[in-house]
């Protein structure tokens, strides 16, 4: 690449990135950015999958224990949207376990497909992320502060349901904060492996 591409592309990237510094984040900007957020809560033993060596561009999973292998998947929903809303958004979460995963994007031949018997979730935990901000005005999805947490073992969710609400999930986890996210995860994880 020559200097000129190279500043086009600073350019560009900056540009970009003024998608992630607005007070109400596009859905799919929103769901990159927090799982970014998750990723860098948990510490350094964690990593997005995107950026893991194995991984090229996507996987079923949003972060990946370094050491481990342990995974998670961050689900997010807000109350506001970056579009002109009169009423908050009733947040639903999918959860749909899989028939397959596809391996070429974590680790496996570019083709490759893992298909299961019965449908299952892959990784070994769910953090739902709610931004439930009482009014558009006070809402801000780059706070982390503003942000509840909820962290589910993948068993613990309900077999063959696709999608889960806010209230199903608050009747089978407790709401983490975002300074004790990193503990919860690592508590669960312990739990997990003692049974």
């Amino acid at each position: 690449m020559t200097n000129s591409d190279k500043d086009f592309h600073q350019k560009i990237v900056g540009i970009l990135s003024e998608r992630y510094d607005r007070r109400l984040i596009n859905n799919k900007e929103r769901g990159e950015y927090v799982e970014t957020m998750v990723s860098e809560l948990l510490g350094e033993d964690w990593e997005l999958t995107w950026k893991m060596p194995k991984h090229n561009s996507w996987s079923v999973w949003d972060i990946q224990n370094k050491d481990t292998e342990r995974k998670i998947e961050v689900k997010q929903s807000a109350s506001w949207q970056a579009w002109e809303t009169q009423k908050p958004s009733v947040p639903r979460f999918g959860i749909q376990e899989r028939g397959e995963i596809y391996l070429g994007d974590s680790g496996g031949e570019v083709g490759d497909y893992e298909l299961f018997e019965t449908p299952k979730r892959v990784v070994d935990l769910y953090i739902f992320a709610w931004h439930g901000a009482s009014s558009r005005k006070d809402a801000d999805h780059r706070g982390r502060t503003q942000w509840e947490f909820y962290v589910v073992p993948s068993g613990k969710l309900p077999k063959a349901q696709k999608t889960i609400g806010l209230s199903s999930i608050r009747d089978i986890a407790k709401r983490v904060k975002f300074n004790m996210l990193a503990q919860t995860v690592r508590d669960m994880l312990a739990e997990s492996n003692a049974n």
